[in-house]
């Protein structure tokens, strides 16, 4: 008998797969568009189609920030917006040529418990609303017959959050067809374990999914494109391929020069391609050292960082790669180095924009493990919710934190902006024991501990602890299961976390877990911590923003900098109506600065500056006593339960000069400069040295006159910088002003218009607000209108709003439409000339 004829079966098919041409090589489609949407539970289109009333919209797409603020079936805790459950659908057909190959759909983000029915069967899904994943499309029709996908997103516990999340598809959608035999989504992995001055070792790890032989072929271009190193490695079958390569004098990855390589790596079969991945990575060191800091590239680094929530003002959740950007430009026009990702895993465009724009990442996993944080009575009493309405991701963490943890690493482990994974925030809150064995001497735990530092003494915290808990402690064992999973993941990163009592942390093994230990509003404890435990590394992870706090890290080389609370202003987290959220931040929901922002940057940027904010003395916080010294009150609160938040808030002050005759006024003064001197009219009110201020405010008790306030800023005797205010009249103009003069008709680009009301000198009007109507001709659509105020709950998606400070902005996205854009705003009688954008 011959002996083909005694080939098995198996063995038969596994040959002529083998045997089979590849399919064309990798195809990604942008699916963003042309999809329908309802919100309600009130109707399923798996059981009744014809009863959905769809709506088209296009992604991303985050329906919460849609609709009206409300205190109805909402919570100031997530910003007053309701949650609800939503439906997607979208018809769309494939070629004949797709048929051999393997397609998958890739959601960057779809908040929350997302389910996921291709053709009337399920396929997938996340009850996370963070994190990115990659489903399959199996049983997909081709030619001329159509393909139905569904997506529901079920945000129906709308207080799951401490802060506004957004609902729905808010993220990135693309459709990816590959061979059978391909690279999974996010299976490249780039390592630099050597750097030197006259060249790199690079390792670029290729995960390989499916049966057929393969070659391997990965080339490294440098910044310029210049291809600097290749090589090529054979194999079958599924499993992971590291190729080592050396990449000749590197260039590398920095702050000011955040120079990026690419990784091109190539699979084909017999010469036919199956598939093609490119990835960016940079060449740089990054090293957090016990007793030197932050290390970047060998060079000490002082981190000037704030926390971030994923939504950016009027378009929610769903942010556009502009605004980002936008964003990330302002935060470092004030000196800003680096990001938290507060409190979840972030979009995947800002961390590109980080890596292209040299910012430092803090990825962050958790808020919460295990127990939850309390969300539907936090802070105030208009937050009372049912108990299901709060339900969050405490339930399914036993199921979910492993991959969701180790998912995202995989997506995010290549950009070279990350430096540290952060396993979760303040955990100690949902465990009572860790703050109350804090040991204070001679202070008892129930003082305020944000005034008096702890005894970091071991032992006494153990005995404290010992009378309070019994059995396995849960927060230790889950941190050290948490740091064990990064590790698989990517040991070439420290692991840290926002601890918000250290030195109980230190004391039960919780910090030894971490690499770093992150100090929550803990400025007042490096010192005794480092002391206990010298070999420890420390960073400031979340921070109110004073003076103080960065004087503490600044001093200290074992202290790494610091993370303020936060950059931008979000929503959430706030209240009472109609305090939707909290503009305790460097610029507010607009963009617009604030005067911390103006404050930071002061201690943050070299370039000399001075900036002048005025208070009624009748409102101020300031007063000057008779002895001529200033004093801080704290102002009072309705309702007192707010207290809490003077800690976070800024002195309440503004850039305004207009009050009644002769009304005391409290002027305060921030410079970067030696010494600052106050003018009214062309009159010396008196310098002040900067250096000798406690808080870095200079301050003068003024009577208001009419005319200009200036400050000057002086070094080495010579004035520098100055910033001006001028008394106003009544609104006579609107003068818009525009970031670009151009779009791309792609659909994604966007343009920030900012209005501000002067009056007939074209002095800024402060006092006068006005309803503004924004008229829009031409191809653009309207993201949304914003005026920067916690306590604004106009709706965003309109074209219509009142200023505050007599400023607003309006967001406009280019369509597919090249023409000419031209806007206008109206407030009454008052018409500005138009502002105009080309779209080409």
């Amino acid at each position: 008998m011959p002996i083909h004829r005694k080939l098995t079966p198996l063995l038969c098919a596994a040959l002529a797969l083998f045997a089979q041409p590849a399919v064309a090589e990798r195809v990604t489609r942008d699916f963003n568009f042309d999809w329908q949407f309802h919100l309600g539970a009130d109707a399923d289109p798996l059981k009744d189609p014809a009863s959905i009333a769809w709506q088209p919209v296009r992604l991303p797409h985050d329906w919460s920030i849609g609709m009206d603020f409300t205190q109805e079936n909402t919570g100031c805790s997530t910003g007053f917006l309701p949650g609800g459950i939503g439906w997607y659908r979208k018809d769309f057909k494939l070629p004949e040529s797709w048929k051999d190959g393997r397609v998958a759909i890739v959601f960057d983000g779809i908040y929350r418990k997302s389910q996921v029915w291709l053709n009337g069967r399920e396929i997938g899904g996340r009850p996370s609303g963070y994190v990115s994943f990659a489903i399959d499309l199996t049983g997909l029709k081709f030619g001329d017959e159509t393909n139905t996908l569904l997506v529901k997103a079920d945000h129906s516990t709308y207080l799951d959050s401490r802060w506004y999340t957004g609902s729905g598809i808010y993220r990135n959608v693309r459709l990816v067809k590959t061979a059978p035999t391909h690279i999974p989504e996010w299976g490249v992995w780039v390592q630099t374990p050597e750097i030197t001055d006259s060249s790199a070792k690079v390792t670029v790890t290729t995960e390989i999914a499916g049966p057929q032989p393969y070659q391997l072929t990965v080339g490294l271009l440098d910044p310029a494109g210049k291809t600097v190193a290749t090589a090529k490695q054979s194999g079958t079958g599924a499993g992971t391929v590291t190729v080592p390569l050396t990449v000749p004098d590197p260039q590398r990855w920095d702050l000011a020069t955040p120079r990026l390589y690419t990784a091109e790596i190539r699979l084909e079969h017999e010469g036919s391609p199956l598939d093609e991945r490119s990835t960016r990575f940079g060449i740089r060191s990054s090293e957090f050292d016990a007793k030197r800091g932050y290390l970047l590239n060998g060079r000490s680094v002082k981190i000037k960082g704030v926390n971030l929530h994923h939504d950016a003002g009027a378009v929610g959740a769903a942010v556009p790669k502009d605004i980002w950007r936008e964003r990330v430009t302002k935060l470092q026009s004030v000196g800003v180095n680096a990001i938290r990702m507060a409190h979840n895993p972030h979009s995947p465009e800002l961390f590109e924009l980080c890596d292209e724009m040299g910012m430092l990442v803090m990825d962050e996993f958790f808020d919460e493990w295990r127990v939850p944080k309390d969300k539907s009575l936090v802070y105030l009493s208009d937050n009372k919710a049912p108990k299901e309405a709060a339900r969050g991701y405490s339930e399914i963490f036993d199921e979910w934190a492993e991959r969701d943890l180790k998912a995202t690493i995989r997506r995010d482990r290549n950009h070279p902006s990350v430096i540290m994974w952060s396993i979760g925030n303040e955990i100690e809150w949902t465990y009572p024991h860790y703050p109350k064995s804090a040991s204070y001497t001679p202070f008892s735990a129930e003082e305020d501990y944000h005034k008096h530092p702890p005894d970091f003494d071991p032992v006494k915290i153990r005995e404290r602890m010992a009378k309070l808990h019994s059995g396995p402690d849960e927060l230790l064992e889950t941190a050290r299961q948490l740091a064990g999973w990064v590790r698989e993941t990517d040991p070439t990163r420290p692991v840290t976390s926002g601890l918000v009592h250290p030195s109980v942390g230190y004391a039960t093994g919780y910090a030894g877990a971490l690499d770093v230990v992150g100090f929550n509003y803990r400025a007042w404890e490096y010192d005794g911590a480092h002391a206990m435990y010298p070999e420890v590394p420390i960073i400031g992870s979340e921070n109110w923003g004073t003076w103080p706090e960065w004087r503490e890290a600044v001093k200290r080389d074992f202290v790494a900098g610091i993370f303020i609370w936060t950059g931008y202003a979000y929503l959430g987290e706030a209240g009472p109506w109609p305090r939707k959220g909290l503009e305790i931040s460097l610029f507010d929901y607009a963009g617009f600065k604030t005067p911390r922002g103006h404050f930071m940057e002061c201690l943050w940027v070299d370039q000399p500056k001075a900036w002048l904010g005025t208070t009624a003395a009748a409102e101020s916080e300031f007063s000057l006593g008779e002895d001529r010294q200033w004093k801080f009150t704290e102002r009072a609160y309705d309702p007192p339960a707010m207290k809490w938040l003077r800690r976070w808030e800024w002195y309440d002050v503004a850039p305004t000069w207009n009050y009644q005759k002769d009304e005391s006024t409290v002027v305060q003064g921030y410079s970067n400069c030696e010494t600052v001197e106050l003018f009214l009219n062309g009159k010396s009110l008196g310098s002040q040295t900067m250096a000798e201020l406690d808080d870095r405010i200079a301050k003068w008790l003024v009577p208001f006159s009419s005319g200009e306030l200036k400050l000057v800023g002086s070094n080495g005797g010579k004035p520098v910088t100055e910033d001006i205010l001028r008394t106003h009249g009544e609104p006579a103009a609107i003068v818009l002003q525009t970031d670009r003069e151009s779009l791309r008709p792609n659909r994604y680009d966007v343009a920030r218009v900012e209005l501000r009301l002067t009056d007939a000198k074209g002095v800024p009007v402060i006092a006068g607000e006005r309803e503004i109507t924004f008229e829009i001709d031409g191809p653009a659509r309207l993201l949304g209108v914003d005026n920067g105020w916690e306590k604004s709950v106009q709706p965003y998606q309109t074209n219509r709003l009142t200023t505050r400070h007599g400023r607003a902005l309006l967001l406009l996205q280019s369509t597919d439409e090249p023409g000419k854009i031209t806007v206008r705003a109206r407030a009454g009688d008052l018409v500005s000339e138009p502002a105009e954008f080309t779209v080409r």
